[in-house]
């Protein structure tokens, strides 16, 4: 489980909080996860896709290859982004 999830769950909780509930430190979670997708009413594809794929191979054990793809990250995300699916 990562730290952002534990962050919204903590975020999900704060709207209805439970009476034993006294503090919340969250430090890394949005409160609003549909703002930076769709905060300018169509979804921020370019900045999307970004996180998607560098979420996607967090956990891969080749840590040159993943220094390697994020050298070539933004160019692989610009020609995903101009092509229709």
């Amino acid at each position: 489980v990562g730290l952002s999830y534990l962050g919204f769950t903590q975020w999900a909780l704060l709207t209805d909080p439970p009476p034993e509930m006294k503090a919340a430190v969250i430090t890394v979670g949005p409160h609003d996860v549909s703002g930076p997708r769709w905060g300018t009413g169509s979804v921020g594809l370019n900045d999307f896709l970004g996180w998607s794929d560098l979420v996607a191979r967090q956990e891969d054990p080749n840590r040159f290859g993943v220094l390697l793809r994020q050298f070539r990250a933004q160019k692989l995300v610009t020609q995903a982004s101009l092509g229709l699916p």
